[in-house]
């Protein structure tokens, strides 16, 4: 082959580098790309779960306000935690909040989400005020005094203090990805602001 042309081309080794470093590049792409989904879902999850307890807190604390407690009858112990909240205002049924159990069809969720659900008629009708995907761990009710301080016994008040509601609520996304589920814990305690002595 004594004065055969030379034609410029790769190597396979030169091949082989060039879609090695063109895998390395990909690979890096896409892992930076699932990462931004996850973290684009991730705050999508977040400002859904952040939306839902800043309703949740403000729609509870103005009815706690100007609605007076449904106080149950036997009386609950001291330090006993409830998980629905009955206010009743004059003349109008009861308005109730509690936790639904987890897949409750009136969520309309999966099987496995808690919401929590609203009732303006005395637990006739109830209504998710949840979003979707938001399961509620957690809605604990501290009512205090334990007693209503708006009863005479004796020709006594049981008490002398205002009436009020800690509340507890713990909410998480429900989502199968570890990486996009979001939490969210708030405490208040609410005054009533009715005065029926």
């Amino acid at each position: 082959m004594i004065g055969a042309k030379k034609v410029p081309g790769f190597t396979v080794v030169e091949l082989l580098v060039v879609m090695v470093l063109f895998t390395f590049s990909l690979l890096i792409l896409t892992q930076t790309y699932l990462s931004f989904i996850r973290l684009s879902h991730r705050t999508s999850n977040s400002a859904t779960i952040q939306q839902d307890m800043r309703f949740v807190m403000e729609y509870l604390t103005r009815n706690a306000r100007n609605g007076a407690i449904d106080y149950p009858d036997p009386p609950l112990a001291i330090d006993s935690v409830t998980s629905t909240l009955r206010l009743k205002a004059e003349n109008q049924l009861a308005w109730m909040m509690r936790k639904s159990q987890p897949g409750d069809a009136r969520c309309g969720d999966a099987p496995n989400v808690a919401c929590l659900l609203v009732s303006s008629d005395n637990g006739a009708n109830w209504a998710p005020i949840t979003s979707k995907g938001v399961n509620v761990e957690t809605f604990n009710i501290y009512v205090r005094p334990s007693l209503s301080p708006f009863v005479l016994q004796g020709g006594n008040y049981t008490s002398d203090q205002q009436p009020y509601v800690t509340v507890q609520v713990k909410m998480t996304f429900n989502t199968p990805i570890d990486k996009e589920k979001v939490s969210l814990a708030a405490q208040t305690t609410v005054s009533s602001r009715v005065y029926v002595r």
